[in-house]
């Protein structure tokens, strides 16, 4: 038995020799296909291994055998982006969806933009401006920026109840001015001289009887009523006020009695002298000295154009109401 024993354990190192010698020579008659299946043919086939490295779905494999080693590589993951999901840097697969953008709205001066890559899409919406005005420059309603200066106030000059105002912006500089009051007259009551408001109510006339050569008039505002009486004349003097006219010499009241006949005509002292045949210095004279001396006439400065082109400054003769009732 012991025997036995010994001849077994001979025969098992003498097996594990032969597999040993086996890998390092080709068995004869056996060609070299490169392929070490692991016995598939009931013998140990020798292959000079030649492994390409693994990848992130397959070990590390033998080029000529197709024997494997180890295990797949991990995948190296890049980041999902907002159109692209997260993806393997070695082999190009893709896990999951991609991120999306996370979109920045519109402003006047950039379009909608994505914070994450930087995409934009569509364009700025620009500035929608608001006029400058007295107490604010130009301004962007929708982003508040501003441009330029403020505009200047349109002054509108202090009334007599309002102060200096800008029309614009309505703000004020300075106190109203204040009302300038004319009294109150007979016809109208108090009354600002400067924007014509009234205050209380007219007066009255204070009233003088006509005379013969004043119509009824008040003493107050000088205002009139109706005509004068006339004088009334007996021998020269009137039986009424007393005038008396006996002291006028005929050329004088020739040319008061034609002014009267003529009243409301344009009349010179030439056209004076030549309707009445006297000289025109003597007519000068009798208005001059009778009737402007008295208040009976007046001249009237105008400016005519003769026929030939020429202008010409002439006095019109003129009978005053005392002088029309003389």
């Amino acid at each position: 038995m012991k025997r036995l024993s010994i001849l077994l354990l001979c025969l098992t190192l003498l097996f594990a020799l032969a597999a040993c010698n086996g890998n390092d020579a080709q068995a004869p008659d056996q060609p070299d296909s490169g392929n070490n299946s692991g016995g598939n043919s009931g013998f140990p086939i020798s292959c000079n291994h030649s492994y390409k490295d693994a990848t992130c779905i397959l070990p590390k494999i033998c080029t000529k055998c197709g024997d494997t080693q180890g295990s797949p590589a991990d995948h190296s993951w890049k980041d999902a982006t907002c159109i692209v999901p997260k993806t393997c840097t070695k082999c190009g697969t893709t896990e999951g969806g991609t991120g999306g953008h996370t979109w920045n709205s519109t402003t006047c001066t950039s379009p909608k933009t994505c914070t994450t890559c930087g995409t934009i899409e569509g364009a700025a919406s620009g500035h929608s401006w608001i006029a400058a005005t007295c107490s604010a420059p130009k301004t962007c309603a929708r982003c508040g920026v501003t441009e330029g200066g403020t505009a200047s106030h349109n002054w509108k000059t202090a009334t007599c109840t309002s102060p200096k105002t800008c029309t614009a912006c309505g703000v004020t500089d300075g106190t109203a001015s204040g009302h300038n009051w004319k009294s109150a007259t007979c016809a109208a009551p108090k009354t600002c001289t400067k924007c014509g408001t009234t205050e209380g109510s007219a007066g009255s006339h204070s009233w003088r009887v006509a005379t013969c050569i004043d119509p009824k008039t008040c003493s107050t505002c000088g205002a009139t009523e109706g005509k004068a009486n006339g004088h009334n004349y007996v021998n020269e003097i009137c039986t009424i006020c007393g005038t008396d006219r006996s002291g006028l010499k005929e050329n004088s009241r020739r040319v008061l009695n034609y002014l009267k006949e003529n009243h409301g005509k344009l009349l010179t002292s030439e056209d004076v002298a030549n309707a009445l045949d006297m000289e025109k210095r003597s007519v000068d004279g009798i208005f001059t000295a009778v009737f402007q001396a008295n208040g009976l006439g007046i001249r009237i400065p105008a400016e005519i154009v003769l026929e030939d082109g020429t202008h010409k400054q002439v006095k019109y003769l003129q009978l005053t109401n005392a002088g029309l009732v003389y």
